[in-house]
């Protein structure tokens, strides 16, 4: 994906791997899909890449960001250990990167919308 400028742009890709982690028929859960439902802000060169504007509540980013969280750290436990054996593979590297940055994404949106 292109440099963002507006950290709210996330792309379909981006949420529909959000939705892996996300606990089955949460709010959370249904708000992504409604988001995806919904008409992108841009579209992509490809659907993965169309980009929409995340404007969700802060109790619903909140559960988002601690379930994206959660995972990525589960990502990490095994990926350390690849690179303490220094087995660790390319593919591996961006994966963990990818799900880094994803958590920080939606760590991100949560301390900036304010709670209730």
């Amino acid at each position: 994906m292109s440099e963002l400028t507006n950290l709210n742009y996330i792309s379909r890709m981006e949420l529909l791997d959000t939705l892996k982690v996300l606990p089955s028929g949460s709010d959370s859960t249904r708000q992504i899909a409604m988001v995806l439902n919904g008409t992108p802000l841009v579209m992509g060169g490809s659907s993965e890449d169309d980009i929409f504007d995340i404007q969700f509540d802060h109790a619903t980013l909140e559960a988002i960001a601690y379930a994206v969280e959660q995972y990525a750290d589960e990502v990490a436990a095994p990926y350390v250990e690849t690179i303490e054996e220094g087995t660790n593979k390319a593919s591996e590297d961006r994966s963990f990167q990818y799900w880094q940055a994803l958590c920080e994404r939606w760590g991100y949106l949560e301390l900036m919308q304010p709670g209730q």
